[in-house]
């Protein structure tokens, strides 16, 4: 769903790593490694947002 709603931004090379700690079901933080030019589409896009809540859901569900 997030490359349908985000065409141009799926298309870049980049790395998301996530962590979350062992005794809690949620998101503990992350780092984005991207060019700098396009890390400010994806926060003004809502791309970031986004992508944070659906990690968010898949660690409270592992």
């Amino acid at each position: 769903m997030l490359a349908k709603q985000y065409p141009e931004i799926v298309k870049v090379t980049g790395e998301v790593v996530f962590s979350a700690e062992d005794d809690e079901d949620r998101l503990s933080g992350t780092s984005w490694t991207l060019e700098e030019e396009i890390f400010d589409q994806i926060s003004e896009s809502g791309f970031k947002t986004h992508l944070i809540e659906l990690l968010d859901i898949f660690i409270q569900h592992r």
